[in-house]
């Protein structure tokens, strides 16, 4: 294992159909004009962004400077490949359609203000990031993890060819919205006992349960407004007893921040909670498909790694 002071830039040249390329191009301009010492590593089919931190891990021995250029996706992935997250001193670039990481850890969507904060910060703020645990697996997310409905719509989103053409025109992140409303008209429910923490609910028509480690997810649809990223807990946001016409009204008041005081909602802050549900549903992290289960587990990893250029939440 060596020393390495340099920026180690994680690039993802599909993201955001392409334009994560300009970026990485204005970086490397700005590195260079600058004399500040950088590497490229780029992912490709056979080396994935996972690929690429453990890479890391296992060649350095000190905390490891690392920009990410990519999307949610980018970002969930190097998430859940770090063994050493304390290590790690993380910058994001957004390149992505939704951009939800960035907008719950309240950092700049623009290059230019992004680079800026990224080389002032010296030392990084200290974050939460989330673990959904299930059948038999783990998977570490900084956005969210949810069963049911809003799992369902990430993994039709992530198979949609609308994503593609709303991306080559700069809208991606509508993407979200559309499919989640055509995604009402069949979504089913089940019923679901929730432990939170020392609390147990029943649950007679579970439509969804969401963990939020930010207040955002699914193209900045604020689930949890009051979401911190750095306060030891993650908040949990279910959605119940909503079929028909009220499941529009509740996707608008969604929508409009004005679910938290509906009787068909519940968003509360947690340190542990389970999810044992009478059927399999769907279940996603970070926006990534992980399967149907029955059961879930939620819980939080606190102070786990350090991000560039993070105003406080």
């Amino acid at each position: 294992m060596i020393s390495d002071n340099r920026y180690h830039i994680l690039y993802n040249p599909v993201s955001g159909g392409g334009k994560s390329r300009d970026v990485l191009t204005y970086v490397m301009e700005k590195f260079d004009e600058h004399d500040i010492p950088y590497e490229v590593l780029e992912t490709h089919q056979d080396r994935g962004a996972g690929d690429i931190i453990r890479m890391l891990e296992n060649g350095i021995e000190d905390d490891i400077r690392l920009i990410i250029i990519g999307g949610d996706g980018t970002i969930g992935e190097c998430l859940d490949a770090m063994v050493e997250t304390k290590r790690f001193r993380v910058g994001i670039i957004p390149s992505g359609s939704a951009n939800d990481f960035v907008h719950g850890m309240g950092l700049p969507l623009k290059k230019e203000e992004s680079l800026r904060r990224i080389i002032s910060d010296r030392e990084g703020s200290w974050i939460d990031i989330g673990y959904v645990s299930y059948g038999g697996a783990t998977r570490r997310y900084g956005i969210s993890s949810g069963i049911g409905f809003d799992a369902l719509v990430c993994y039709r989103v992530d198979h949609s060819k609308l994503k593609k053409i709303l991306n080559k025109i700069g809208l991606g992140g509508l993407v979200y919205g559309i499919v989640a409303a055509t995604t009402l008209v069949t979504v089913k429910t089940c019923h679901a006992t929730i432990h939170l923490d020392n609390r147990c609910v029943d649950v007679p028509r579970l439509v969804f349960a969401s963990s939020q480690n930010t207040p955002y997810e699914g193209g900045s649809v604020m689930m949890a407004p009051l979401a911190k990223t750095n306060d030891g807990k993650q908040d949990i946001c279910v959605g119940h007893s909503l079929s028909g016409i009220l499941a529009l009204v509740g996707f608008v008041k969604i929508l409009r921040k004005k679910h938290m005081k509906d009787r068909h909602f519940v968003v509360r802050p947690f340190s542990k909670c389970v999810i044992e549900c009478d059927r399999a549903m769907c279940l996603h992290a970070d926006g990534e498909h992980l399967g149907f289960y029955k059961r879930a587990e939620f819980g939080t990893i606190e102070k786990a790694m350090r991000i560039y250029g993070k105003k406080e939440n």
